[in-house]
Order: C-alpha cells, then structure tokens, then sequence
C-alpha cells in the first residue's frame, strides 16, 4: 500500500486477531517512528466472506487428503 498524499509505502502486520476486534500495527516502511497501533473492527460482510474462505479450504483440503489416500490405495 502506499501513501495517497506523499507516496510513501505503508506496512500493516496483524498483532492480534483472536478477539472481536483485530489490532494491526501500520508504520511507513523504513520509519519505526511511525508505528501506530490501530483496531479494526470486523465487520459483518467481513466475518461471512472470512467464514466461506474457511469452508471453502476445508472442503478442498479434506478433498485432496482423500485423492491422495485413494491414490496410494490402487497403486
């Protein structure tokens, strides 16, 4: 991501998510000075696409632990 006024690039890493509010840290690449804290919290449209998401990749994990199982079965 970068800056809309000065171009700079802006850096967002996940601290914590495990409550229902998630903190990120947000700091200019380079610059630790400019480390800020910042909450976000989930929104509803968020938490549903977050929650297909998971499904999603369940389903084709499990599918592919099977394949696999299958494969090693026949040959």
């Amino acid at each position: 991501m970068r800056c809309d006024s000065c171009g700079a690039r802006v850096r967002c890493r996940s601290v914590e998510t495990s409550g229902p509010d998630p903190l990120f840290d947000v700091e200019v690449a380079g610059r630790l000075e400019t480390r800020l804290r910042v909450e976000a919290p989930w929104d509803e449209a968020t938490h549903r696409r977050l929650s297909a998401w998971l499904v999603g990749a369940s389903v084709v994990t499990v599918a592919l632990v099977l394949v696999l199982f299958l494969l090693a079965r026949i040959l």
